[in-house]
């Protein structure tokens, strides 16, 4: 992960580099042993001060805070380069826990949940990382050497994916797609979202006379081929390949009428 404040200086104090509110968030962010590359003042402020708004004390002492926080959340500063410097998130907390009898601050998050990013107020705390029996243990499971690692899903989310978020917009424009296939998607969100609210913004994102494959079991597809219907969708349903005393069922949408 990589960042770089884009605001004037009299103005850095909002990066919340003192409080370490959003250095913390990043932490949260990263897998165990991620990188973080920072760019741009302070880093080599001994060569950077003479041409900023801000003196060289000024300067001095927002990398030392910067130093000092990213130390007590137990990364390591792995390279420092002209105006970029590079730090690693340690693998596991085991010698974390023990630091931070002394240090204090930041204290380890109580009884929050790490992967809750979604409308929670950030917490000046750093977000535990599972437990390891040895210090040589990655925290989470040991990930695969690169290049494996950009096709392969790390441990502790093999079984997640954008189905597991909350009830939210998909991420792209309207009038994207021309073929939708959900597979289980109406039974894995039937306790987050509305079926009404899955077929308004499969609508928004649908482009005009697009299509729908939905497989789902057979109560589910009824009910969805009823709201469809409502608006103005042409829906049949479908046996799966496993047979008609299968529950599973495909339905099959046409938006063009």
């Amino acid at each position: 992960m990589g960042s770089r404040c884009l605001i004037s200086f009299p103005l850095f104090s909002q990066c919340k580099w003192l409080d370490g509110l959003y250095l913390m968030e990043i932490d949260r962010v990263l897998r165990p042993g991620g990188y973080w590359i920072f760019s741009g003042p302070p880093i080599n402020w001994k060569a950077n001060y003479k041409g900023s708004e801000v003196g060289a004390q000024e300067l001095e002492q927002e990398q030392a805070r910067l130093e000092d926080l990213a130390v007590r959340l137990c990364w390591k500063k792995v390279a420092e380069k002209g105006a970029i410097a590079v730090w690693r998130k340690p693998n596991n907390h085991i010698h974390c826990i023990i630091k931070s009898r002394i240090w204090k601050s930041p204290r380890f998050c109580i009884n929050s949940d790490p992967d809750a990013g979604w409308y929670k107020k950030m917490e000046p705390c750093i977000a535990p990382l599972l437990n390891v029996t040895d210090i040589h243990d990655i925290s989470g499971g040991s990930l695969e050497k690169w290049s494996k690692r950009l096709n392969i899903a790390p441990p502790r989310t093999k079984s997640e994916g954008i189905s597991d978020c909350r009830c939210e917009a998909f991420s792209t424009y309207p009038r994207t797609y021309d073929l939708i296939h959900a597979h289980g998607v109406f039974s894995m969100y039937m306790d987050k979202c509305s079926i009404l609210d899955i077929l308004l913004e499969m609508h928004r994102i649908l482009r005009p006379e697009g299509a729908v494959i939905i497989r789902d079991h057979v109560d589910i597809i009824v009910e969805v081929k009823g709201i469809a219907e409502k608006m103005k969708w042409n829906g049949r349903i479908l046996h799966s390949e496993n047979g008609a005393f299968h529950p599973e069922k495909i339905l099959l949408i046409d938006t063009c009428c």
